[in-house]
């Protein structure tokens, strides 16, 4: 009974996926919406294809060159690796949430699949999810790199085989490529070491130091293009946070808060900020803690960021990947 209703579980939701997905391709076809600036952008960086480019890492032009290659030079094509890259991430969200319920590990739980299924039916329906697909913005492989690493990590704390912190490493560097903001995925592995008493064995294996290395090569690539080109990117970067701003802006941290509403939705991200209220919910046990890890404490550097200097609404939106599976 347990196998048939698991094999429910999968197949319903790929059945939403497919579903969804067809939905938004036949709404996209008939809306027939031009290209955006950043978006137009995007595709003329995807004509000259490179390891990077003037404010961003390159897998979004590359994206819109394969996208373009394979579906042709317009809209659509444009925006079709968008289509495909968000129900890919639900899917790899189903697969990191029952990987991480059924771990031994952090000890079983008797419906795995159930919340898998539920944690990928809210990422897909996201308002965030449900626009960002239509659309062509880095966001896309971002979320895809974050719910990898966030497989990958329950993978390798399980088995702590070499094969899955070499593939969790090329998550992080293929998440860089994709944006710089995966490097907050750094911060939310060790808070969740930090609060986890029997994962600081970690600390003094050369496996995680390993996969960081890993990462670092993937991303060495566009480093290079960075110096060469007087590290324009990074230099962006900190144009548009406004780091030399004066400090304290509350009412900046107020508008990036309630933002987060639209971002994840309203209930799902009031529910979410309930959750984060309630630490015992989440500190004592070790699923939810690193649930909670790869998500709050990026969304709280966030917070932080947009008191002291500026963060756009979206900024935090690869964290809501993993964030689905929180409040359960």
């Amino acid at each position: 009974m347990a196998r048939g209703g698991n094999r429910h579980y999968t197949l319903l939701i790929l059945l939403w996926l497919v579903g969804l997905t067809t939905w938004r391709v036949l709404s996209a076809i008939h809306a027939n919406v031009e290209l955006y600036g950043d978006e137009a952008q995007y595709w003329t960086w995807s004509l000259h294809p490179d390891w990077g480019y003037y404010s961003k890492p390159p897998v979004v032009a590359w994206a819109i060159w394969l996208g373009t290659h394979l579906f042709g030079n317009s809209e659509l094509g444009v925006r079709s690796m968008a289509l495909i890259l968000y129900p890919v991430t639900a899917w790899t969200l189903f697969l990191f949430t029952r990987r991480l319920f059924r771990s031994s590990l952090f000890s079983n739980e008797p419906a795995p699949d159930a919340i898998a299924f539920w944690s990928a039916l809210v990422f897909i329906t996201l308002p965030m999810t449900s626009l960002g697909s239509m659309l062509i913005t880095t966001d896309a492989p971002l979320l895809l790199a974050w719910a990898l690493a966030g497989y990958f990590t329950v993978a390798a704390l399980e088995t702590d085989r070499w094969r899955d912190w070499l593939w969790l490493g090329m998550a992080v560097g293929f998440g860089m490529m994709s944006k710089y903001s995966m490097v907050f995925y750094g911060l939310g592995l060790a808070a969740f070491i930090v609060v986890s008493h029997n994962h600081w064995r970690l600390l003094a294996s050369p496996k995680p130091y390993v996969a960081a290395l890993l990462a670092f090569l993937l991303v060495l690539p566009n480093i290079v293009w960075n110096a060469e080109n007087h590290f324009v990117s990074i230099h962006h970067t900190a144009e548009i946070s406004e780091l030399d701003r004066s400090l304290f802006h509350p009412k900046a941290l107020l508008h990036f808060f309630l933002g987060q509403f639209l971002v994840f939705g309203p209930i799902t991200f009031g529910w979410l900020v309930a959750v984060a209220l309630r630490p015992r919910l989440w500190l004592t046990d070790a699923r939810m803690r690193l649930i909670a890890a790869m998500t709050l404490a990026p969304l709280a550097s966030f917070l932080v960021l947009s008191l002291l200097s500026r963060a756009f609404l979206n900024w935090a939106a690869f964290t809501y990947s993993t964030g689905a599976a929180l409040p359960h």
